[in-house]
């Protein structure tokens, strides 16, 4: 007979080599204070962890209606400054590769009536990174130089557009990335920039 592999069925998966179990991460965000529910998942096309993440209605208010994904019930928003705070957070306990790169919020997760949380309800993950390519205010003009930095990262993140006031690892950026873009700065700028 055949023998056909389908899957895992616990959730693990590996990034970048490295076998990854996201209840560890989701249990380490689950300590900070504003997180009342966490899950990890990961893109695999960017080779990156995304995590969902339940906050209290009261600790962060939702954005206007042009950058949220609504699935279902559940309204999901990306929030870039609160992402980073606790992406830094989670640097002082876990190491880079266990460290998402994107945190999306919500008020509410599905759920099944287990309680667990119903991934097949969960924003596909191309819409959550349409989030990220909100139109930089367009009241600002860019110089040559942003025009042609903002053309090398959305060449490497995938995006649409960037936000200027973001960083580059809340865009969905890694330190793999990382390098492509001092690579890309080098070769469009002509000017070199260290990774470090």
């Amino acid at each position: 007979g055949d023998l056909m592999f389908i899957g895992r069925r616990d959730h693990q998966f590996k990034v970048r080599g490295v076998r990854v179990n996201p209840s560890e991460i989701e249990a380490m965000l689950e300590k900070n204070s504003i997180i009342e529910r966490a899950l990890v998942v990961a893109d695999e096309s960017h080779m990156t962890l995304i995590s969902f993440i339940q906050i209290s209605e009261n600790s962060i208010s939702k954005p206007n209606s042009d950058s949220v994904v609504e699935n279902g019930t559940a309204v999901f928003f990306v929030n870039a400054s609160l992402g980073e705070a606790i992406s830094i957070e989670l640097q002082k306990f876990l190491p880079q590769y266990l460290v998402p790169s994107l945190y999306v919020f919500t008020h509410k997760l599905p759920t099944l009536p287990s309680g667990k949380v119903s991934r097949k309800e969960l924003p596909p993950l191309s819409e959550i990174r349409k989030l990220l390519s909100v139109s930089v205010n367009e009241t600002k003009q860019l110089s040559k130089t942003e025009e042609q930095l903002c053309y090398v990262i959305k060449g490497i993140l995938q995006l649409d557009n960037v936000l200027l006031n973001v960083s580059f690892f809340a865009l969905g950026g890694n330190s793999l990335s990382a390098i492509e873009l001092a690579s890309g700065i080098e070769e469009t700028l002509h000017c070199s920039v260290p990774v470090s």
